[in-house]
């Protein structure tokens, strides 16, 4: 195996990992801001 291949899929799945938190992270905001809104009418 070579190692330029390894570093790319290491690479793959460290990008689908940051996205894949990155959009929890935005709808834990989006809930959290729709928890506030109904709490506060």
């Amino acid at each position: 195996m070579e190692t330029r291949n390894l570093i790319w899929v290491l690479g793959n799945l460290m990008y689908m990992y940051y996205i894949f938190f990155f959009l929890s992270f935005i709808l834990f905001v989006f809930y959290f801001f729709i928890e506030t809104r109904s709490k506060t009418k």
